[in-house]
């Protein structure tokens, strides 16, 4: 589901340089994001318990 936004996301900028660089890191972020060592790791401590 991320690949298929990612893809109209791009084909909607008509692939322009600032656009796609910002959909891909978003891209990035998101599949690491996913990566089963990734299972409760807070990111800059974010809604991390007190």
């Amino acid at each position: 589901m991320i690949m298929v936004r990612y893809l109209i996301a791009s084909h909607t900028t008509d692939y322009q340089n600032p656009m796609l660089f910002l959909n891909t890191l978003a891209v990035f972020v998101l599949v690491i994001a996913k990566f089963p060592h990734m299972h409760k790791v807070r990111i800059f401590g974010i809604n991390a318990e007190e």
